[in-house]
């Protein structure tokens, strides 16, 4: 079952490595996110790095260092499906998350885990 997860996965980062590529081509460091979820049509397993968890060194630093978030802000650049900002959010912060693409904004409500409210935005 894991070989056909990691077949999986690294398909998924061969699709995103050849956007990216044909994008890089044009002199177009970034467009190539903007197609990528795009194409996943909402659809997170496409995103090779949406894991739909926060990210695990994330969480052991706040758990390391016991930081509450109760009264501060937190700045997420690059929010992708909004896991990490969840996180932030989940910890007390007021969080603003915002991502490249536009697309990316969109997909977030539907797969926020986290109850408390928390506004994404475009920049």
């Amino acid at each position: 079952m894991l070989d056909r997860q990691n077949q999986m996965n690294e398909s998924k980062r061969a699709i995103a490595r050849e956007i990216a590529q044909r994008y890089i081509d044009t002199g177009d460091m970034l467009g190539w996110f903007e197609e990528l979820y795009s194409r996943s049509k909402g659809d997170p397993s496409l995103i090779p790095w949406a894991d739909l968890i926060p990210n695990p060194n994330l969480v052991a630093w706040f758990d390391v260092h016991n930081i509450c978030g109760e009264g501060k802000r937190a700045l997420k650049i690059g929010c992708g499906l909004g896991d990490d900002a969840e996180e932030l959010a989940r910890r007390g912060f007021r969080t603003t998350a915002f991502d490249i693409s536009s697309t990316a904004i969109p997909l977030l409500p539907r797969h926020q885990h986290n109850p408390t409210p928390l506004l994404f935005r475009e920049h």
